[in-house]
């Protein structure tokens, strides 16, 4: 929509409601009108679903398209949603007259204003190496870091395992295993394979692999036309773009004449581990990939913990045992059973949460109460991130505006990344705002409040003996197991949804849970499952 245009409809009173941050800038008081399309549990079960239909396509797909179809699903689902999003809300603007806008050149393209596709999303991954710079300092560096300094040189020559990427649980594990581990970049595999790329020759069917996917999750029966066929267009031509580059890398490791045959990395999610991964996984080798965050075995979200991880692992360590055994009931690997067997086991905790601030002696007076909400995810989406920025920012907002008028010390402390990274947060006009690392602020509080409960500070927070409260007002929601040890541990505050499927709060419940309650807890069943028997005591 020109700005013209725009500029005429609002000054004819005509209400537009804003889809992502950019079109609030050029929509006065656009926290007045707005309102959603879905709440966000209909929009993330539409998510989860759609992330379910790529799993099942890939079960009759050849070995190799299928690995392509793997590397290249975050790439792919983190640009496929919110275009469906935008799809979704414009077929909904059509049957309730109104009126939607965005920024982004997807909306453009479906409304109908542009003839030409936008231009493909989440490029950066096939066209960039990520490598150190001094290679072999970073390798001998990180082996260090589990590895006496006199051993070092003998567990780069002749190692056991090879580490390619790196977070705390893995080096927990590194440290303790007993077995010769040496590190590597997994952007200098990447690296040797391209460089090999003249010589790769992949046999995979591109269009049919994209035909068949994009049938399967633009198949939506709220999408009505021509919506539902232009996004077909994007998705399909986003999915042609990703799975060709995908097909080549892979196809470049091939080419690769050594490769570790026991493979070590931090989360799959990295796309120059995902890929040396899976290569490793076709000569028949060992992928073992280690837990960040808490979110996964607490989540009924068992679709996007198996996309993400278990498709490309062999094995799976979860910081403990505990953890391990409450990610069961919801047996994530069911969905990759056809072509990929991966084990669940538990670790040796995770290290990084002992040296934090656990625990601080209850203090007198006003209660400090540190508001720690997620980012903004601009045009980046997955199965748990279903709340449109603009929903979502008026939500902390008013959230923030809420605790300001309780009788108690408010901070604010948002999450760097997002929309927001490297500038002021609107929340600095509502109270006051930390940028500090949330681990160096965690000692001033006697309260957290939280509304999600996918960042690793949620997790970290419970851990320490302060109250913490949640308001969920987006998904993941935890399977029932899950939800018995989260209300054992914190006070959830339910939010309701309004006639605008906007988020709203009790008030006084919220106050009930945040100024109510002793003024420290016992944390000790969290820490077990995080940390360990023995660390937590």
């Amino acid at each position: 929509m020109s700005q013209a245009t725009l500029t005429q409809s609002v000054g004819t009173a005509q209400k537009f409601v804003p889809l992502d941050f950019a079109a609030t800038q050029r929509l006065p008081n656009w926290r007045q009108n707005l309102l959603a399309s879905f709440t966000p549990g209909e929009l993330g079960r539409i998510f989860a679903d759609v992330t379910e239909r790529y799993i099942a396509g890939l079960r009759d797909m050849t070995d190799d398209a299928r690995a392509a179809a793997l590397l290249a699903s975050a790439p792919v689902l983190t640009a496929t949603l919110p275009t469906l999003e935008l799809a979704l809300a414009l077929s909904t603007e059509s049957r309730t007259g109104i009126m939607v806008f965005s920024e982004e050149p997807e909306f453009a393209y479906l409304r109908g204003e542009k003839d030409s596709l936008p231009p493909a999303r989440n490029t950066a991954v096939f066209e960039r190496t990520p490598k150190p710079r001094l290679p072999l300092r970073r390798s001998a560096q990180v082996t260090s870091w589990w590895t006496e300094w006199s051993r070092v040189p003998q567990t780069l020559i002749s190692p056991d395992v090879m580490a390619i990427s790196e977070n705390p649980a893995l080096v927990a594990s590194a440290r303790e295993c007993g077995q010769r581990i040496a590190f590597r970049h997994a952007g200098s595999f990447l690296a040797k394979a391209r460089r090999l790329d003249r010589l790769a020759k992949h046999g995979v069917d591109v269009e049919a692999v994209a035909d068949g996917l994009t049938q399967r999750l633009t198949d939506l029966e709220l999408l009505e036309q021509p919506y539902a066929t232009r996004a077909r267009k994007i998705v399909h031509a986003l999915l042609m773009h990703a799975l060709e580059r995908s097909a080549r890398d892979l196809s470049s490791f091939k080419n690769v004449k050594s490769l570790p045959a026991r493979l070590w990395s931090a989360t799959g999610s990295l796309y120059s581990a995902r890929a040396t991964g899976l290569e490793v996984l076709r000569r028949g080798g060992e992928a073992v990939r280690f837990q960040h965050g808490g979110t996964h075995p607490f989540s009924e979200l068992s679709q996007l913990f198996s996309v993400v991880e278990l498709s490309v692992s062999s094995k799976f360590v979860m910081f403990t045992d505990g953890l391990a055994k409450l990610a069961a009931p919801t047996d994530p690997a069911r969905h990759t059973k056809p072509w990929r067997t991966t084990s669940l086991v538990g670790g040796h905790g995770d290290p990084s949460i002992a040296p934090l601030s656990l625990d601080a002696p209850e203090r007198s007076g006003r209660r400090r109460v540190i508001y720690a909400p997620t980012f903004l995810t601009g045009f980046r989406k997955h199965a748990m991130y279903s709340l449109s920025d603009p929903v979502y920012l008026d939500w902390q907002l008013r959230l923030a505006e809420t605790l300001s008028e309780m009788p108690l010390d408010l901070l604010c402390k948002p999450h760097p990344e997002g929309v927001f990274s490297g500038q002021r947060h609107p929340l600095a006009d509502v109270a006051p705002c930390t940028s500090a690392p949330f681990e160096s602020t965690m000692a001033e509080a006697d309260v957290f409040v939280f509304d999600r409960c996918s960042s690793t500070t949620f997790w970290r927070a419970l851990c320490t003996n302060r109250p913490v409260v949640l308001i969920p007002i987006g998904p993941p929601r935890f399977h029932s197991k899950a939800q018995q040890i989260l209300e054992r541990r914190c006070s959830v505050v339910e939010p309701w949804f309004d006639e605008k499927n906007l988020p709203r709060v009790d008030s006084e419940l919220l106050a009930d849970a945040v100024l109510g309650g002793p003024g420290r807890v016992d944390a000790g069943e969290i820490r077990e499952l995080f940390m360990g028997k023995s660390a937590a005591a």
